[in-house]
C-alpha cells in the first residue's frame, strides 16, 4: 500500500512537473498554430508622406497586425540552459499596418526595440543578415512571380524578384524601382552601450513597380501578402524573426500561407 501511494505521488508530482515545464514556453508559443488569413488594406483619402512617422489621421483606419514568431522558431530545439535564458528574454513586438491609393501600397511598422542594429548602409543589399530591417513580400495569387521587398533603419531599400519560386533577380544597376523607405528611431544605431526603445517605418511601393508580375494592382483582383521583421540586438540570445500571418515554418517563400490582401474600398480619383 505504501509503495503504491508513493507511486501515485511520483506520477502526480511529474504530471505537475511536465505541465509547469510546458507553461515556461515564450508566451506568443501555441501548439496550434494559427494565422491571420486576411490582411486588410482601407483606401488612403490623401497620399502618405513617407517621412517615418505616424502622422495623425494618416493610419488611423488602417488594422494593426501584430508580429508573431513561425511555429517552428526553435524554442523546442534548445539545449537546457539556452532555454533559460530565452524564457528570460522578451520578444520584442510590434505590429504593420497596410494602406493603398492609386498609384502605392503603403505599408506601416512601429516595433519595440532595445538596441537598433543595421550596419548596411547601402542600397540594394541583403540586408536581413547585418542588421534590423523589414521585408514585405507581395504575390499575385494566380501568377507564380512575386516581390520580396526590404527597408532598413538607415533608409535603405531593396527589391528583388522572383520570376518562379528559387530564382531571384537583383537589379545592380543604378536605384531606380521607385520604393520609398523611410524611418524614425527612438535611440542609436549600432550603439550597444545605451538603452534603445524601438522604431518606426514607412514604405510605399509603386503599383507600376508591383505589376511587373503581369497581374494590375487594383480591388477585385487577388494578392497575397507577408509582412516580416528581422531584430537583432546585444541584449538578445539570437536574433528574432517574425511575421503577419504567423507562418508555419520560419521561411518566407511559402508562397501559400501569406495573407490574402483585401482592398477595401476604391481610391479616390485623381483630381
Amino acid at each position: 500500500m505504501g509503495i503504491s501511494r508513493i507511486g501515485l505521488t511520483l506520477s502526480a508530482f511529474g504530471a505537475a512537473l511536465a505541465l509547469c515545464s510546458c507553461n515556461t514556453r515564450p508566451p506568443e508559443w501555441e501548439d496550434e498554430w494559427v494565422s491571420q488569413d486576411i490582411v486588410a488594406a482601407p483606401a488612403a483619402r490623401d497620399q502618405i508622406k513617407i517621412d517615418g512617422v505616424i502622422s495623425p489621421g494618416e493610419w488611423d483606419d488602417a488594422q494593426a497586425y501584430q508580429l508573431s514568431r513561425a511555429k517552428d522558431w526553435g524554442y523546442e530545439k534548445l539545449l537546457p540552459r539556452q532555454r533559460k535564458i530565452e524564457d528570460r528574454t522578451p520578444f520584442e513586438r510590434g505590429f504593420f499596418k497596410v494602406k493603398y491609393d492609386a498609384e502605392y501600397l503603403y505599408v506601416l511598422g512601429s516595433f519595440k526595440d532595445a538596441d537598433l542594429v543595421q550596419t548596411s548602409r547601402e542600397n540594394q543589399k541583403l540586408s536581413y543578415g547585418t542588421g534590423d530591417m523589414i521585408e514585405v513580400l507581395l504575390k499575385p495569387e494566380h501568377k507564380s512571380a512575386f516581390w520580396e521587398l526590404y527597408g532598413t533603419p538607415w533608409n535603405h531599400c531593396t527589391t528583388l524578384f522572383y520570376p518562379w519560386k528559387g530564382h531571384s533577380y537583383m537589379d545592380n544597376q543604378p536605384y531606380q524601382s521607385g520604393l520609398k523607405v523611410a524611418a524614425m528611431l527612438s535611440g542609436t544605431i549600432n550603439k550597444n552601450d545605451d538603452a534603445d526603445t524601438g522604431w518606426d517605418i514607412e514604405m510605399a511601393i509603386p503599383r507600376t513597380l508591383i505589376e511587373k508580375t503581369g497581374e494590375e494592382f487594383a480591388p477585385g483582383k487577388e494578392w497575397r501578402i507577408l509582412l516580416c521583421r528581422y531584430n537583432y540586438g546585444a541584449n538578445l540570445p539570437s536574433k528574432q524573426i517574425s511575421s503577419t500571418p504567423r507562418l508555419p515554418r520560419t521561411n518566407h517563400h511559402l508562397t501559400e500561407y501569406f495573407g490574402k490582401l483585401k482592398f477595401k474600398e476604391a481610391p479616390a480619383a485623381k483630381k
